[in-house]
């Protein structure tokens, strides 16, 4: 029985796991590699081939699940609990410190989210293939440790844990300081979007339709731009061979 429920309680969480990347992989991913294909195709074509994407990328999810148990085997420990604690503090952090940031400092921007987010990802990426990629001689078996200098110092005399605060840390920096080098937010698209505005009253307005009319406004100045364009060799030539054969003619 007691069995029974915790192949339940694993089911359901791998099913809303193979849901939510299933729905990422078509919506994010495969819709922009097919953006072209499916102004050809009717509604409902596209809808079957979101379905039958989804489905097939959860099947290979469930393979990829399958090829990973010789890993977790070969792991420090092989403890399940232990080995999605420590994949967590890898990826968590930086998600955890760029919402936090986003939700408590209006000073926030979209690039510094963005380049923080993605080197917390990297860098945690690559503490997760450090730490993988050399199996550990098990605690009491007598056997030597063969991982090189760099990887015992960074990874053995490391907890994953202690490396989730830095990893956290790094991340909050290096948002905090692409937010100071980029534009902020404006003001008007601030109500009750942070923690500070929860309660302004304010209309809000969308950051989409501030960027859209940022967008409008320089190519109309772009095209200002090339209207004025001071004319070519070519064509001052032409203007002073014309001029001079006025005046010739009103000469004569």
């Amino acid at each position: 029985m007691m069995l029974a429920v915790m192949m339940a309680a694993l089911m359901s969480s791998l099913t809303s796991i193979f849901n939510s990347a299933s729905t990422i992989f078509t919506m994010d991913i495969w819709i922009r590699v097919r953006s072209k294909a499916f102004k050809k195709k009717s509604l409902r074509d596209i809808e079957v081939e979101q379905l039958i994407v989804g489905r097939v990328f959860v099947l290979a999810l469930v393979a990829i699940s399958v090829i990973w148990i010789p890993v977790i085997q070969g792991s420090a420990n092989s403890q399940l609990f232990m080995y999605i604690q420590s994949i967590s503090s890898f990826l968590s952090p930086p998600i955890c410190a760029v919402y936090l940031l986003a939700i408590f400092w209006r000073r926030t921007t979209e690039p510094g989210a963005f380049w923080g987010l993605m080197t917390g990802l990297v860098v945690g990426i690559v503490r997760f293939t450090m730490e993988f990629s050399f199996t550990v001689p098990p605690c009491g078996s007598m056997k030597p440790d063969l991982r090189p200098e760099i990887i015992k110092l960074l990874v053995g005399n490391l907890h994953f844990l202690n490396f989730s605060i830095l990893l956290w840390a790094l991340t909050m920096v290096v948002t905090i300081a692409v937010s100071y080098l980029t534009e902020p937010i404006p003001e008007k698209c601030l109500p009750r979007l942070t923690f500070s505005t929860r309660r302004s009253t304010e209309p809000r307005v969308s950051i989409r339709m501030v960027m859209d009319e940022e967008d409008a406004q320089d190519n109309d100045l772009a095209a200002k731009l090339s209207q004025t364009v001071s004319p070519t060799l070519k064509s001052k030539l032409f203007s002073t061979i014309c001029l001079h054969c006025r005046e010739a003619c009103e000469h004569n």
